[in-house]
């Protein structure tokens, strides 16, 4: 078991809150779900149980606004998650576990502090291949590639609800992935069927809320507590990691 109930029941709960966020704003939710589960798992089972639960609110969220999807940007970034994926999982085997999740806790804070930009890219959208491998890359190994990849969705030329429809399906095609290539050596998260279950209903649950009040975006006090909390995590992450290396 992955874990006890206590920490499920927790868990849960978090995947409804996240999820209610990433509908709304598209992005942010889920790097806050990465950090709880790394708190509370096993270094291998961090990216495949993430992305599974995370493949389940990506589909929902990309179900409920498929009219939008930019399909020019999805077929690009595809094109280029392959190669980068695989580079991801060669490194997962190569590194030891430990310092892979030393690396999650210092990536979570280097994106939690980052400057968001909200100006328009002003490239072609062929630069959505490099994307790609750079976000394949990063799932992989990290889990999510976060906001680093969140400027070049950002155009005047992809709307809101586009750019939530199309970050959808680009990290539905990521988490699919992950869990094929951990599958691959030896990681088969599929048979924790009843957890991934619990957790599908509530990040479920947690877009349809989302979607409900997607005009309604967090204040400025939200964002403080989303720092902080994701601070907090990370940091004892990197403390554990170091502690265990050294």
């Amino acid at each position: 078991m992955l874990f006890s109930s206590q920490a499920l029941i927790i868990l849960t709960v978090c995947a409804v809150a996240t999820s209610i966020v990433s509908a709304i704003m598209g992005m942010a939710g889920g790097i806050m779900l990465l950090v709880i589960i790394a708190s509370l798992t096993e270094t291998i089972y961090i990216v495949p149980l993430y992305s599974s639960v995370q493949l389940i609110s990506n589909t929902t969220r990309l179900l409920l606004f498929f009219k939008h999807i930019h399909w020019n940007i999805v077929r690009l970034y595809g094109l280029g998650l392959i190669p980068g994926s695989l580079c991801g999982i060669y490194l997962v085997q190569m590194l030891p576990k430990d310092m892979i999740k030393l690396l999650m806790g210092i990536f979570i804070l280097l994106v939690t502090f980052a400057p968001r930009s909200k100006t328009e890219i002003r490239t072609g959208i062929g630069i959505f291949f490099g994307v790609g491998i750079i976000g394949g890359l990063l799932s992989v190994l990290l889990g999510t590639p976060g906001p680093t990849l969140a400027p070049f969705f950002v155009r005047n030329d992809v709307i809101k609800e586009e750019l939530i429809a199309t970050k959808a399906v680009c990290q539905s095609l990521s988490h699919m992935l992950n869990i094929l290539l951990y599958g691959f050596i030896g990681v088969n998260i599929l048979v924790h069927w009843k957890i991934l279950a619990v957790l599908g209903a509530a990040v479920i649950l947690g877009t349809f809320i989302g979607k409900k009040i997607l005009t309604k975006l967090p204040d400025r006090h939200f964002l403080i507590i989303f720092k902080a909390l994701l601070t907090i995590i990370s940091v004892r992450i990197i403390v554990i990691q170091v502690m265990k290396i050294w």
